[in-house]
This record gives structure tokens, sequence and C-alpha cells, in this order.
């Protein structure tokens, strides 16, 4: 039997113009990364990468790295599909050959949008009842100018339908902008994307239906309060991002307004503050049991919406 091969990296070579990463109907298509062969800026590729849906206009999720290197230094998770895809610039002088590469993946699975927000409006990312969501990568076609951080003019909240501040994303803060995207959501616990530019904008994200069940979670929590993030007996949970309504420290150094701990019995130790640890910026994979648990910490003196987000983890026995 022929071996059948998944990978669909390859070079698009004497790149003179905009070229499209697109999968044929009925396959989805997993893209980790990119090259050029132009000189690199600021240590990554000359390109910019956008989102597609054969619009005019092309949410942005990489941009040109003379403006801002962004998310460039650190893995991708593009879920494509025919419908949704990338569109790849070459932003350098001469012309390259640009490189991809990734893989396909299961089909039917793959959640992306490209949605309208209105001025000053927003939007929903909400799976249907009894759903999860992995939720890897976000982009748009309106970002914030910088020039201290360039980032999409959105922000970005963890809420239940009535508290709907719980910040993951600020776009006037570099914290979550970089990171690798994991976020976990459910009916109940969603995200909802706001224009904070105030003139409208094109809004682009993907990922996937995964077979977990969610966890996360949003709490509004009164000043100097605590949150246990703790499983019921005989469960363990994977965390995998935090949020808050509070944040503290000037654009763009700010981070979330509390300390995250880990507990064990009456044993505390400090995970994150709101001093700003650079573990705030990295991917959280956190495991944590009914003995073993979490500890949000409120540090500002006023009422401080929580949230966090993950998935219950299976049980080897």
């Amino acid at each position: 039997m022929a071996r059948i091969s998944n990978v669909i990296s390859n070079i698009s070579v004497n790149v003179g113009a905009p070229f499209d990463i697109r999968p044929p109907a009925g396959e989805e298509w997993l893209i980790k990364d990119f090259g050029s062969s132009n000189a690199p800026v600021t240590g990554v590729p000359d390109i910019s990468v956008a989102f597609n849906d054969a619009t005019p206009t092309p949410c942005q999720t990489l941009i040109d790295p003379t403006t801002d290197p962004g998310k460039r230094l650190r893995q991708y998770n593009y879920y494509l599909t025919n419908a949704i895809f990338l569109t790849v610039t070459n932003t350098g002088a001469a012309t390259p050959e640009i490189s991809w590469l990734g893989e396909k993946v299961r089909a039917g699975l793959t959640v992306s949008a490209i949605a309208a927000i209105g001025a000053g409006g927003t939007i929903d990312i909400r799976p249907l009842a009894g759903i999860t969501w992995n939720i890897t990568e976000y982009g748009s076609d309106v970002w914030t100018a910088g020039p201290a951080d360039v980032n999409p003019d959105v922000s970005i909240a963890i809420t239940d339908g009535t508290l709907i501040l719980s910040l993951i994303i600020d776009p006037t803060m570099a914290r979550g902008q970089d990171k690798e995207i994991d976020w976990y959501i459910s009916n109940a616990f969603y995200l909802q994307v706001t224009d904070t530019g105030g003139g409208g904008q094109n809004f682009a994200y993907c990922g996937r239906l995964v077979p977990e069940t969610c966890i996360s979670f949003v709490s509004d929590v009164a000043g100097s309060g605590i949150y246990d993030i703790r499983p019921a007996n005989d469960a363990e949970w994977l965390i995998t991002e935090f949020s808050a309504e509070t944040w503290l420290g000037a654009a763009p150094a700010g981070y979330p307004d509390m300390t995250v701990s880990v507990m064990v019995g009456a044993s505390l130790s400090n995970l994150l503050t709101n001093a700003g640890e650079l573990r705030w910026d990295q991917k959280f994979h956190l495991n944590i049991d009914r003995t073993h648990w979490m500890r949000i910490t409120e540090t500002s003196t006023a009422n401080n919406e929580i949230g966090f987000l993950g998935i219950l983890k299976r049980i080897y026995n």
C-alpha cells in the first residue's frame, strides 16, 4: 500500500505578489511556521500574513516586521479551511522564495470566521451548548498606532453573558499579544470581542472543536478577596489562561492586578503577581487537582472580574 502523506509544507518560488495558502474544498490544514529567502528583519522572515475569505479586506495577523515583529517570535496554530485561509505578502525589497510548514488535519473540526464589528460594538465567539472550542489565533484589519506596542485594536474578554470585563487582551498592553494562544471556551463561558478603536473593523479567528470538557469560569471578586480554582474530588484540570478586569501598570507594560498562587493544604506559593513576571507573557499549561489547586488573590482595592480558561483532563488509573 502506498504511503499517504499529511505534510503540506511547501515553497512558493519567486513571489512577486501576495499568494494564498488555501486548502481545497473538503480539506483542513494546520500551518505552524513560515520562511523567506530574503534577509530577515528583526530576526524574523520579512513577510506579512492575513486571514482571508476572498473579501476585499483581509484581517492581518502578522504585520510587516519592520513595524512590529510581534507574534513572529513564537509558534503558530493557523487552522485553515477553503472558506477561511491565509494570504501571505512579501514585505521585503527583493522577490523571495517564501516557505510554509504545516499538515493536513481531520476535516470538520475547524472553527473559524471573519466577522464585522460595528463602531464600538462587540461580537461573541461562542460554541453551541455541550461543545468545547480551542481558539488558537486571531487578527483584524484595524491595528493600534503604537509605537510602543502595535496590536489588533480590540479587547478580548471572558464572559458568561453578564460579567463581561475580565480581559485576556487589552490592545494598549503587550501582555498576551505575542504568546501562543490556547483558549478553551464553552457555551456558558465564552469570548466577547470589542472594537476599541471606535471606528469598526473586520475581525478573524480560528481554532478547533475538541473532545475535552471545558471548565473555564469568570467571577466577580471583591477588593482584596480570593477565589480558589479547585476541582472536585477525583477530577484533574488543565489551566491555560487567566484574565482580569483591573490591570496594573502603564501601557504597554500592564498586567492583571491579581496574584495567582499554588495551594497545597495551608501552604501557599506564588506563581504570578501584579508585579508582571515574564511568565504572564508565556503559554500556560498548569495541572491541578483537589489537593493541589490554585488561588487567585485580588490585589486592587476594587471589585475585579477575574477569569480562567481550561479543560477537564482524563484520569488514567
